[in-house]
C-alpha cells in the first residue's frame, strides 16, 4: 500500500511541476517547437490517412522521414496524436516521459534494495535532474531517458532474489 502511495506522490509532484502545459499552455521553446512539433503533426496526419510517411518534403529540400532520428516515427506514444488534439498530445507526450522517468527510477531503486521513501526520492531526483529537464527540448533524447533505468532494474531483481538465473 505504501509503495503505491509513494508512486502516486511522485506522479503528483511531476504533474504539479508541469501544471501549465497540462492545463492548456504549451512547451514552446527552441528546438522543441521548431524541429519536433511540425514533424509530429505531419506524422499524425499521415497516419490518419493510413500511410506511413516515407519522405519529408519540408526540410532541407526533402529527406527521408523514417531515417531521421529526430522523428522517432515508431515510438509508441505517437499514437497519442491520433487520439488527442495535436497540441494536447504533444504536451501529454512530454509530461508522460517525465512520469516514466520517475516510475522507472523508483523501481530501479527498489530493485537495488532501497526502502520506499528513498526510492521515491531517487525517482524525483532522476526526473528533475538537470540533464532530464534540459533534454526536454530535444524530444528524441527525452523519449530515451525514461527507459535507461528500466533494464538494470528488471535484470537485477531476479539475481537479488537468488533465483537460478545466475550465470
Amino acid at each position: 500500500m505504501l509503495r503505491w502511495r509513494a508512486l502516486w506522490l511522485l506522479a503528483a509532484c511531476i504533474l504539479a511541476f508541469f501544471w501549465r502545459p497540462i492545463c492548456g499552455g504549451t512547451f514552446y521553446f527552441r528546438d522543441l517547437y521548431l524541429l519536433f512539433y511540425g514533424k509530429k503533426l505531419m506524422l499524425a496526419e499521415a497516419l490518419r490517412h493510413g500511410v506511413i510517411p516515407l519522405w519529408d518534403p519540408q526540410r532541407h529540400g526533402g529527406q527521408p522521414f523514417l531515417a531521421e532520428p529526430n522523428n522517432s516515427a515508431f515510438y509508441p506514444f505517437n499514437l497519442l496524436f491520433l487520439l488527442l488534439p495535436a497540441l494536447t498530445a504533444f504536451n501529454v507526450n512530454i509530461v508522460l516521459q517525465f512520469v516514466l522517468c520517475g516510475v522507472f527510477a523508483y523501481f530501479l531503486a527498489r530493485a537495488l534494495g532501497l526502502p520506499t521513501s528513498p526510492a521515491c526520492v531517487s525517482g524525483r531526483a532522476y526526473t528533475f535532474s538537470g540533464y532530464g529537464l534540459a533534454s526536454a527540448l530535444l524530444l528524441n533524447l527525452m523519449q530515451a531517458i525514461p527507459w535507461l533505468p528500466a533494464p538494470p532494474g528488471s535484470v537485477h531483481r531476479p539475481f537479488r532474489r537468488g533465483s537460478n538465473l545466475r550465470p
